[in-house]
């Protein structure tokens, strides 16, 4: 099982150790393993045992307390305590707890426990799970024997894999959720930057703007704002202020008071043709005004030429 060699720690002296150094320097030793049924009366108090643990359970669900924190637990899951660490294990003394135990020590306890916790334990995926109940089948097939030193060191082996297929899962799915908040944290202020650029348009449409204007303003790029502003609405930032535009310039129309020359330098337009023009493509036809239409040449050969 391959560990990039990438992730590096300071020992004490100050040199570097990746973690195949840390954890390559001698297999766990196996103080006793097996399947057992847990006792309720032994289970449900505070206790502590010398080695570590690790259980894998078979049938039943139990709830780990330890260290002022608690983690629920099924059929398929894993749990691990390090050495004397208070704790108690909380169960339906009606309903049967099966588990297979391996308790262990290992000289690379404390900074393995530096990654591997039950909470990301219980956060591992189905099919990672599922992996592991296969290794511990294989597992609570061996025998552990005191004439057989080849057969020792395989159990001894089975268990520092299981034990490395942990740290695997736990670093790759804290990886996963770092990268995940990252992205999060990214949509998160495109999300921001879009709706402060809709709300400067809505307050400036009528202005003569320029995208470096609105950048400016943002204190962004003129590139990133046009880029997040197009992606996050499907639709560009100046089409958004040109719609802005024709929408106002359509109630001022309506409202009589002011000539299309009028609405057309109103919404920041100095060219009333362009203007005209714009605003037959958005809605299609002319604008039209009701003031002084005989006043009005683009109201006149609206009337004159209808579309």
């Amino acid at each position: 099982m391959a560990i990039s060699p990438g992730y590096m720690n300071k020992n004490r002296s100050g040199s570097s150790l990746t973690l195949e150094q840390k954890f390559a320097r001698e297999l766990p030793v196996i103080d006793s393993m097996g399947q057992l049924i847990f006792d309720p009366v032994f289970a449900q108090r505070n206790h502590t045992t010398p080695c570590c643990e690790m259980f894998h359970i078979i049938k039943g669900r139990v709830r780990l307390i330890m260290g002022g924190g608690r983690v629920e637990a099924v059929a398929g899951d894993t749990l691990m305590i390090p050495a004397e660490r208070l704790h108690r294990d909380e169960f339906d003394p009606d309903k049967s707890l099966e588990v297979f135990m391996v308790f262990f020590s290992w000289s690379a306890e404390r900074d393995y426990f530096s990654y591997v916790n039950n909470a990301r334990l219980q956060r591992l995926p189905p099919a990672v799970k599922l992996e592991a109940g296969r290794m511990f089948n294989h597992l609570r097939m061996d025998r552990l024997s005191d004439d057989d030193d080849v057969h020792r060191l395989l159990v001894r082996s089975r268990v520092l894999t299981l034990l490395l297929f942990f740290l695997q899962g736990c670093i790759r799915g804290r990886h996963d959720r770092v990268r995940h908040q990252r992205q999060l944290s990214g949509l998160q202020r495109r999300q921001t930057l879009m709706l402060r650029a809709r709300a400067y348009l809505e307050a400036h449409f009528n202005e003569p703007l320029t995208l470096n204007d609105i950048a400016r303003v943002l204190k962004v790029s003129p590139f990133y704002l046009s880029h997040v502003f197009s992606k996050e609405s499907d639709f560009s930032l100046f089409a958004y202020l040109t719609a802005l535009r024709m929408r106002r310039a359509k109630e001022l129309l309506a409202q009589g008071a002011l000539n299309v020359a009028e609405v057309a330098d109103a919404m920041g337009y100095n060219n009333s043709n362009y203007f005209a023009k714009i605003f037959r493509q958005h809605f299609g036809h002319a604008p039209i005004s009701t003031v002084n239409t005989a006043l009005d040449p683009f109201a006149r050969r609206a009337k004159e030429y209808p579309k």
